[in-house]
Order: C-alpha cells, then structure tokens, then sequence
C-alpha cells in the first residue's frame, strides 16, 4: 500500500486511511497540518458526518456501501472546519479523499497552510474564486460562463476517450486472456490507480459547480442561464463518475482469481434481493430443486451475475401493477441452470444483439436509469466461469434471462 499512499501524498493530500474498526492508520501531509498527527485515533473521536444525513453511528460496512456518496466530515475540534469528498476500499482499508472549505487566506495561515499543500483544482476553486468573486464584473461573469462550458466540453471528449479506451482494452483482453493470470497484483493496482487519476478531475469540476452556485445564492444573484449551465455541468460529472466506477468494477471482476465454494442458494438469493431494496408491491419468487439447494460456484463472481439480473428485473417491472421476480435453480445434465424472470416492459429481440455491449441501452434514459455496464459485468463474469447466458423477451410482456454454469468438476485452468 505504500506506493499507493506516495502516490496520494503528492496528488491528494488531504487523505486519511482507516482500518476495519475506524481507526486511523495514515494521514496525508496535508491533512495532517490541520488534524496533527491522529494515527491511531477512532473514527468518532475526530470527525462527525454532516451528509449523508443518518442515524447510524459510522461503521465500516456501511460507508463501504456509500461509497458513490459525497461525504461531508466535521471536525470535532473545531465544527467551523468541514472536508469534502469520499471513501474508497484499498487493501481491506477505508480511504477519504477531500478538500478542506477555505474562505481567505487568513485561514490557510492559521493551518500552517499553502497553496502547494493544495491540488491545483482546489487552489483556484477554494481559495482564488471565494476571495474574488466579490470583484467579479459582469463581464468576467460571462467569461466565468465561457469558463464552465469549455469544462464541459473537455468532460464530453474525455468521456469519449474514456469509451474508446475500454472499447480497446476489452479487445486486447479477448486476445491476451491467457497472458493476465500472472499478472493479477498489478492489475489491481494499476485500475485503482487509473480510476483514482480519472475521478479526480472530474470530483473537481463538481466541486467547482458546488461552490459557484453557493457563492451567486450569497451575491444574490438570480439567472436561469447560470443555473442551467451550472446543473447541465453536475450532472455529467456525476454520471461521468458513476461510469469510471462501473468500469472499475468491471476490471475487477475480469483480474479476480477463482473461489470455488459451497453456495446455500436460497439465503444467498434472499440477501441480494434484500439487498436491491425493492418495493413492497413485488412478489419474489425464490425456487430450487433438490439437487440445488447447494451449488458451488465463485461467490464473488456470482454475486455480480445475479445481482445484476435481479436488479434489472425489478427495474424493468417497475412500471406495471402487480410486479413479479420468479428466480428458478435447478440442474440439468453437466450444468446449473438460473432462470431470472419478470413481468416488466420487455424489449424487442430485433435489438437483442445490443444488449451486451459497453453502454449500449434498450430503454430510455428518463424512464429508466441506468449507464448499460451491469450486462457487460455479467458477460465478463460468466465468461471467467465458463458459463454462457440466454434470454427471452418482447415487448410488455416481461423477460427472462437463463444463465447456465458448469458443475465445479467440470471447470478448468481457475
């Protein structure tokens, strides 16, 4: 983890890392010159979560789950001093990467800081925008304006370099499978580090936006050209980021290692529907045959194959009255099939072809979100377990999806 923590220390130095119970391992320099020297420290004792508003007390299963969240952290000894940003998981640790809110340089005196204790984003965001906005003329506010739409543009193509990047990646990887295997450690690294270098930039942008808006809310100034461009920006940042984390899952379903293991399929079934947090309105239907009460597979692996059905599923069924999931275990000649099925809103099988493909979408964006990456994860994932998947549809008339996996004995070179 050291070279990771370097490479923090110099590109985000406002860290912290955390181990299983909250405690602090590491702090980065930078943050360090305003908490002092706290390894070692309880999560509790030194920081209160302002948002996301809960009533739970700071757990490291449940920030695990919130990870797409935007955090904002008091410090306790001092609640006038507030840090943004988020957690991620690295090597069994949580890790908060953010920014102090600085309002004058009179406060970065009194933390011993400096603009180089800064990324460069932040010093013009947090520090120049904040002292100067007061002086901004109209006319600068229209080249602010200008400012923000050529983010905008540079976050467009990025986002298409970014497509064009996997789209080529996932080529060299139906070549070169084989050659991966050994190469496992540093394939981890390596996506951590380029989903970390790529999310950067663009949690800066958002911030950016964050702090223009609450800075016209004080000038009150009120102009609906301002707030549309404003939100147009955050909104792509957001979905940008939900992306980088999309494709990051997917390479780290692509470099896991086989774990065979006994799975109990109905609890394990039950915890994922749980898990999507449905409407009371669905009826769950949750079946095996005798011999499937137990079946051994990845359970990682297939964990994202049918949290990603199921998610459809209950998705895709959303719209209608009375909405059914049945999910059907059974096993037949040198297989184990899975049937996913509801009765949502279908598509056409003319289309069926898309399906699969890296961010390619059968419905509209406004009636159903989505960013059309949880199909490509199970591809890739069947795909490690030499599984193959089916499908039946049309449209109003529900979908189900037939995965088959090879009985354990039969799986070879994992």
């Amino acid at each position: 983890m050291s070279n990771v923590a370097d490479l923090l220390n110099l590109s985000e130095p406002f860290n912290v890392f955390f181990d299983q119970n909250l405690n602090i391992t590491s702090v980065g320099p930078s943050m360090k010159k305003v908490i002092g020297d706290q390894e070692g420290k309880q999560f509790s004792a030194l920081f209160s979560i302002k948002r996301p508003i809960t009533q739970k007390q700071p757990e490291f299963s449940w920030i695990q789950e919130s990870l797409s969240v935007v955090f904002i952290l008091v410090l306790n000894t001092n609640s006038d001093l507030r840090f943004k940003g988020e957690f991620k998981v690295y090597d069994n640790k949580l890790l908060f990467l953010g920014s102090p809110y600085i309002s004058d340089i009179d406060q970065l005196k009194n933390y011993s800081l400096t603009i180089a204790d800064f990324p460069v984003s932040d010093s013009i965001i947090d520090i120049l925008l904040l002292n100067d906005m007061e002086k901004q003329t109209s006319r600068e506010m229209k080249e602010l304006i200008a400012e923000l739409v050529n983010v905008n543009s540079a976050l467009s193509l990025a986002r298409i370099e970014l497509i064009k990047a996997n789209q080529a990646l996932n080529e060299r990887y139906e070549l070169k499978k084989q050659s991966y295997k050994s190469l496992d450690d540093t394939f981890r690294d390596f996506t951590f580090s380029v989903s970390h270098d790529l999310k950067a930039p663009i949690r800066q942008v958002s911030m950016f936006v964050d702090i223009f808006m609450d800075r016209l809310k004080q000038l009150s100034v009120e102009d609906d050209k301002l707030t549309k461009f404003a939100n147009f920006i955050s909104y792509n940042s957001t979905r940008a980021l939900n992306m980088i984390d999309g494709l990051y899952a997917l390479t780290k379903s692509t470099g896991k290692k086989i774990d065979l293991v006994p799975i109990e399929i109905s609890p394990f079934l039950a915890e994922i529907v749980a898990s999507q947090n449905p409407d009371t309105k669905y009826n769950f239907e949750i079946q095996h045959d005798g011999q499937t009460a137990t079946i051994v597979s990845d359970k990682v692996l297939l964990d994202i194959i049918l949290s990603n059905l199921i998610s459809n599923a209950i998705k895709y069924s959303k719209t209608v009255d009375k909405p059914r999931v049945s999910i059907n275990v059974s096993q037949e000649d040198n297989h184990y099939l899975i049937k996913v099925i509801d009765n949502g809103v279908g598509f056409d099988m003319n289309y069926s072809s898309q399906l699969f493909k890296m961010f390619s979408r059968l419905h509209s964006e406004d009636n159903f979100d989505g960013l059309g990456i949880g199909l490509m994860n199970v591809k890739m994932a069947l795909e490690k377990l030499q599984g193959s998947i089916d499908f039946i549809s049309s449209v109003n008339q529900g979908a189900t999806f037939m995965v088959k996996l090879p009985l354990h004995a039969q799986l070879n070179n994992v």
